[in-house]
């Protein structure tokens, strides 16, 4: 197990990948995504979290991340995502190669930007790929 994943887990109970997948994931095979969109299951954090500094985090707040969540683990990708001529190499890796977004990365995206909806209760955007601002280890760093 991945040790970001294993923080997860003492930060949070569940990995959030894991509950998301556990939601959606029997289904993402059935479901197309176009275009160069980045389908996300945004990050919810669980009932009774903390954040790192120790403060529990309201109901109210948490609830706000269907609406205003910033991060998610991407869950598909349409076909021409990080393939067109500004976004192949958007992110590089430390050699300077292309190193784009893949599914199961956890990716931050401004709040405004996409589509929003509920797939089995699990809050989803679609995101273009241009608008992924970053690609981060754990999805409770950026609040």
């Amino acid at each position: 197990m991945a040790l970001a994943s294993q923080a997860l887990q003492f930060q949070l109970g569940e990995d959030p990948a894991v509950a998301i997948l556990k939601k959606v994931g029997d289904i993402l095979d059935d479901i197309d995504i176009g275009g160069a969109d980045v389908m996300v299951g945004v990050f919810e954090p669980p009932e009774f979290s903390k954040t790192l500094g120790g403060i529990v985090v309201p109901d109210a707040v948490r609830k706000e991340y269907q609406y205003q969540g910033i991060t998610g683990l991407v869950l598909k990708m349409g076909p021409y995502a990080y393939r067109g001529e500004k976004t192949t190499n958007w992110f590089l890796d430390k050699d300077n190669d292309p190193n784009p977004i893949r599914v199961g990365d956890w990716v931050a995206f401004a709040f405004s930007q996409g589509s929003s909806f509920l797939m089995r209760k699990q809050p989803i955007r679609l995101v273009n790929d241009q608008h992924i601002l970053m690609r981060i280890p754990r999805p409770d760093l950026v609040m």
